[in-house]
């Protein structure tokens, strides 16, 4: 009981160009009780937000405008002491891609169309 109330304090950067997904993904979240959840649509206003927090959870678009999801987890990983739980969202991922994010420690890849259970189980 403790340990899920500590997990639901977690702080979580939810990151893709779409708002759309990004306030999917937030709402789910919150209907579930994780209440500190903060968006970014772009890599530069990721970076920028991992710069002011530490993240325990993050749900990054592997496609995004400015860059891509493996430069956000290079990001992270050069940033942070911690290795937070990193989960990546991408409509379509390549063998190329996926070798790549599980190289860096990706905990999950969570394919397009996101659905309440997939958000959640990556948790």
């Amino acid at each position: 009981m403790k340990l899920d109330k500590l997990k639901k304090q977690a702080k979580i950067l939810v990151v893709d160009d779409e708002e759309d997904i990004c306030y999917l993904t937030k709402s789910i979240l919150r209907k579930n009780g994780y209440t500190n959840v903060r968006i970014a649509n772009s890599v530069e206003k990721a970076s920028e937000l991992i710069n002011q927090h530490e993240f325990e959870i993050l749900f990054i678009d592997l496609s995004l405008g400015d860059g891509t999801g493996i430069d956000i987890v290079q990001y992270v990983e050069n940033t942070y002491m911690n290795h937070p739980l990193m989960n990546i969202i991408t409509g379509f991922c390549s063998i190329d891609d996926r070798n790549k994010l599980e190289s860096l420690g990706i905990d999950s890849i969570i394919t397009k169309p996101l659905t309440r259970e997939k958000i959640l189980n990556a948790i």
